[in-house]
């Protein structure tokens, strides 16, 4: 099944031309839980779907572990998993003054990649 888009119109305007430009905006057509990935996911194993269900939330408790620990956690044939920190306000002016106030922390994820013959990066999208 192909990814759906619909064309949306940037509130910014361009820098070149003074025109607000449209882009492709993936429409997105609903939401799979756990539970659902779960089953689906034991059609595809031996296991039950409790079985996969247990695992899938093992695998976040022990990711968050890795990742509060300042590990990045690497899936195989998905992509790597790990915290950054985004400086909220402004700076201060000496390495003392530094604190945990003023960042955020979120998990990034940069999807696996592979190279084409044409050596460009290809992303895996699991589409």
């Amino acid at each position: 099944m192909p990814v759906l888009y619909k064309p949306f119109q940037s509130n910014l305007e361009d820098k070149k031309s003074g025109k607000k430009l449209f882009y492709p905006h993936v429409v997105r057509t609903g939401n799979i839980n756990s539970a659902q990935l779960s089953k689906e996911i034991a059609a595809y194993s031996s296991l039950s779907p409790g079985d996969v269900k247990n695992t899938l939330d093992n695998l976040v408790t022990v990711m968050a572990q890795h990742l509060q620990s300042s590990e990045s956690v690497s899936v195989d044939g998905l992509g790597t998993f790990r915290m950054v920190i985004s400086a909220r306000g402004r700076g201060v002016e000496t390495a003392d003054e530094v604190s945990a106030a003023q960042a955020t922390l979120t998990v990034r994820f940069q999807p696996t990649t592979t190279k084409n013959l044409d050596r460009t990066t290809a992303t895996r999208s699991m589409v």
